[in-house]
Order: structure tokens, then C-alpha cells, then sequence
């Protein structure tokens, strides 16, 4: 598998997973009291996966190769795809610290409703543009031999950064998520 195409395989886990939170957050919105260690493994799904892993391997390999090879980092596409991931790190900050509470509140409602679907928002946008723009952009510009390169690289930042093992507990975990509250779009 090409880099970009591990990129693209990681966005359509990170749709689902990012399509299910929407279900829990929409009954979680409605008064539902669903068990706060459910939001605990969406965030750690979003924080381990989703933020540190794919996007790593795309801050610290893939958009740095495309530097390399002319583009600019503050300004155009790249300061885009790093600006949508500060603003993920915000609603997933928030998630986070959600995740902690020990009872469903109002105010705790309220707060995770809107960062998940924040975040499920601006993740959607983002991963179009990535998968329609940047990325057809990147092949066009990183020689070939640079991109086989990073092949390697990514697997071995998967492994530096959160872990084989891990990661695979991660995929589970996003399924068990989304099989529990399935997407209803």
C-alpha cells in the first residue's frame, strides 16, 4: 500500500469512528445516560489514532516532504491541513476532559454535544480536502522515490508514536464503538 493510500484506508475509519460519536452524542444531547466510558474510547480513539498517529505521520512525514519539495507551510494547503488539526486538538481537548466526569450534567451534555459534532464537522471537510486536494497535490510534486520512502517511515512512526500493538487495539476499539452506536447518516 502507497502512503496516501494508507492515509485514505486511516480516513475511512476515522469517517465511521467520527460518524458513530455523532449517534452518541446526538442521544447523549437527548438525555440519554450512556456510560461515560464510551466517550472515554472515542477520545482515546481520536487522540491515539486519529491526532497522533495519522495525523503525525501526516505532519511529520507527509507534510514535510511536500516543504521539502516547494510547498509553503504558512500559507496555502498545508496551513490549512494545520490549522484544522489545532482545531481538532481544541474539541478533542474537550472531549477529553468531558470524558472525565463522573456523572452526565447539563453543562456536560452540552459540552460534548457540541465538540463532536465540532469535531465531526470540521474532521469531514478536512479529510475531503486532504483526499481530493493535498494529497493528488503531494503525488504530483514528491518524486516517487521519496514517496516509496515513506512507506517505511509511516511504520515506523506508527511504532515510535503510539505502537503496533496499540494501534490495533485502536481499530477494535473503533469498531466495537461503531457497531454500538452506528452511524445514522
Amino acid at each position: 500500500m502507497t502512503p496516501l493510500e494508507t492515509l485514505m484506508e486511516e480516513h475511512q475509519l476515522i469517517l465511521r469512528t467520527i460518524a458513530s460519536l455523532k449517534n452518541f452524542a446526538g442521544k447523549v444531547q437527548n438525555g440519554d445516560d450512556l456510560p461515560l466510558s464510551d466517550l472515554a474510547g472515542f477520545t482515546r480513539f481520536i487522540c491515539q489514532f486519529a491526532d497522533r498517529s495519522h495525523h503525525g505521520k501526516e505532519e511529520d512525514i507527509l507534510f514535510q516532504a511536500m516543504i521539502a519539495f516547494g510547498f509553503p507551510v504558512d500559507g496555502g494547503p498545508l496551513a490549512v491541513m494545520l490549522a484544522d488539526h489545532d482545531q481538532g486538538r481544541i474539541h478533542s481537548r474537550a472531549l477529553s476532559e468531558a470524558a472525565d466526569a463522573t456523572e452526565w450534567t447539563t453543562e456536560l451534555r452540552t459540552t460534548v454535544a457540541d465538540n463532536a459534532f465540532g469535531y465531526a464537522s470540521l474532521l469531514v471537510g478536512h479529510i475531503d480536502k486532504e483526499d481530493n486536494i493535498l494529497y493528488p497535490m503531494s503525488q504530483a510534486h514528491v518524486p516517487q522515490e521519496r514517496m516509496d520512502q515513506m512507506v517505511d517511515e509511516f511504520v515506523d512512526f506508527n511504532e515510535n508514536s503510539v505502537g503496533s500493538v496499540e494501534i490495533e487495539e485502536l481499530r477494535a476499539l473503533a469498531e466495537s464503538l461503531t457497531e454500538k452506536y452506528p452511524p445514522v447518516e
